[in-house]
């Protein structure tokens, strides 16, 4: 989605609409070609940004995926968790990317007409007709995902925690050993007991081994954070048992579990209103005009600026 941080050239006779969270949706935006000047590894670069919704408000979003089809490598992991922030273009550039709020972005800014003629151009995306779907695969319904996902030179993260959640350089409880006493010998009575508040923390001495191995195993058990109870008591009477009838209404939980998943769909043509582009001949003729030709030549530019266009992705169009 084109923000204000670079210049449109050319606007295709395309609209999209864009869906977000909570079903909030972007109607009927239109689809532009656009580019912008960044910075990269060698200099300034021209980027060159095809098949773009224009919004024209705050930074521009990009799409990873949408950038990895043009055969570059979009790595927008964060820095602070391993990653590079860096998109490596197909051409040797690397641009560097900015992670704000969690969201990557690209520091980008419109261009002038003396940059497109002196920078380098580099293409983040691919012109023609872009299908999101093209990216769909399934990893779960593949038996052996796991010899293709995963790789030998990911590094594992060494948790202290086992499977369970169990801390596994815990001392078990050892009964029968006393445990060292700091301030002296132990006294004889059992009943004699030290409570020492040293800023905040609690020393609790008992100088007595039956005594000191209780409290010791007490303490274990209380602190054990991982341990998990099961109650195997009587369940609640009959007469107790709270009935619950089941509501009309289906629950947020219902509702999201039982939704369609999101779909990218491509907007049929209205050829009702392309009658005017060819000779008002009836709708039924333009509809087969249309499932007949390739349709590789919907974004041609024409005008007195049509030789500082870029070159169109359809090699048919790119003869001077």
């Amino acid at each position: 989605m084109l923000g204000n941080d670079a210049r449109v050239i050319f606007k295709p006779n395309k609209t999209v609409d864009v869906a977000g969270v909570d079903n909030h949706e972007l109607n009927a935006l239109p689809m532009v070609n656009a580019t912008a000047k960044t910075i990269a590894d060698k200099g300034p670069v021209f980027l060159i940004l095809r098949n773009y919704a224009y919004h024209g408000l705050n930074r521009t979003l990009h799409s990873a995926g949408q950038i990895e089809w043009c055969q570059n490598k979009a790595c927008d992991t964060s820095v602070k968790v391993g990653g590079s922030q860096v998109i490596k273009t197909v051409d040797g550039h690397s641009i560097p990317i900015n992670v704000i709020r969690g969201f990557p972005h690209i520091q980008m800014e419109p261009n002038t007409a003396e940059e497109f003629d002196t920078l380098p151009h580099v293409t983040l995306t691919q012109g023609g007709e872009w299908d999101p779907t093209v990216l769909d695969h399934m990893l779960t319904d593949d038996d052996d995902w796991v010899s293709k996902a995963k790789h030998d030179e990911d590094q594992e993260h060494g948790s202290p925690f086992g499977n369970r959640g169990e801390h596994k350089h815990r001392e078990p409880v050892r009964a029968g050993v006393p445990i060292e006493n700091p301030t002296g010998p132990p006294s004889k009575d059992p009943g004699d007991i030290e409570v020492n508040l040293h800023s905040g923390n609690i020393e609790v001495n008992f100088h007595a081994d039956d005594a000191t191995r209780e409290v010791h195993q007490a303490h274990q058990e209380v602190s054990n954070l991982n341990k998990t109870f099961v109650y195997e008591g009587k369940g609640m009477p009959d007469d107790e048992v709270e009935t619950v009838e089941e509501e009309e209404d289906k629950t947020k939980e219902d509702i999201e579990a039982n939704a369609p998943p999101v779909e990218t769909k491509p907007k049929p043509i209205d050829c009702s209103k392309c009658r005017r582009q060819f000779l008002h001949v009836p709708v039924e003729k333009i509809k087969r005009a249309f499932a007949a030709t390739t349709q590789n030549a919907a974004s041609v530019v024409h005008g007195p600026k049509a030789n500082q266009t870029l070159k169109p992705p359809n090699p048919a169009l790119n003869i001077r």
